[in-house]
């Protein structure tokens, strides 16, 4: 081989055939640089991440990380730098060390990692804006006993999701119940009442019931009765908890 140094890359990459690795480690015993060098990129090659998934990273960062790295920056007035111009400063002080192919493959661990780092910043954006965005609560009810005897209390609450709409009835200190007797929840609309389902509170009084709402079925008020059991049509037991009043 001409020039045994060039030969580097192939021997850490296995490309090189039995003959020429066997020429190749004798070269390594005599040359210090390239002996120096394969260790470093033997350091460096090990430290990448095996089982990473793939994620492509902005051509603007690749480029900028790049440039950075091989060309010297032209001076700037001071200023704040954000979050990637942090880490490609910090990358670019700890390769000045290592020789140019170690800073090669440094270089594309950086990529590696900052592609995964900009794809978990993506989808936490994303997730954020899909939370805040997808929900909208269309009406909100305040409850209260009617009862002098209880101090339950809470709130109702229409909430649309893209074309769903779901009614969330949520209250705390509900007098505990006996046998299968069951809370129903009522809506009313023009002096009609629609079933939405019954509750029964945990031991702390605590009772939570969620209804689909039916297509575009709407409401003006909600009402609770203290029910036998859960099987009701139709109102049996008294109104025990009703809409606050302003």
């Amino acid at each position: 081989m001409a020039n045994e140094c060039e030969h580097l890359m192939d021997y850490l990459a296995g490309e090189l055939t039995e003959k020429e690795a066997e020429h190749f480690q004798r070269h390594l015993s005599r040359c210090e640089q390239c002996s120096s060098e394969l260790e470093q990129l033997q350091e460096a090659w090990h430290s990448l991440p095996s089982e990473a998934e793939h994620a492509d990273v902005p051509p603007e960062l690749k480029s900028e990380v790049m440039n950075f790295v091989f060309n010297e920056a032209s001076a700037e007035s001071p200023r704040t730098m954000d979050a990637s111009e942090k880490i490609t400063a910090w990358t670019h002080r700890f390769i000045k060390g290592f020789a140019p192919i170690t800073a090669t493959i440094i270089v594309l661990l950086f990529i590696v990692s900052a592609g995964l780092l900009y794809e978990n910043i993506q989808l936490r954006s994303t997730a954020t804006e899909r939370i805040t965005n997808a929900a909208k609560t269309t009406q909100l009810f305040l409850l209260q006993s009617i009862v002098q005897t209880s101090h339950a209390k809470g709130y109702a609450a229409v909430i649309k999701t893209g074309d769903d709409r779901e009614l969330i009835v949520n209250l705390k200190d509900l007098p505990i119940l006996k046998g299968k007797e069951a809370y129903q929840v009522w809506l009313l609309k023009d002096g009609k009442r629609q079933n939405a389902g019954t509750l029964r509170p945990a031991k702390d009084g605590h009772g939570m019931l969620t209804y689909r709402l039916p297509g575009e079925y709407k409401f003006d008020a909600i009402g609770i009765t203290l029910e036998p059991n859960a099987h009701g049509t139709k109102p049996r037991g008294k109104k025990v908890i009703g809409m606050a009043q302003g």
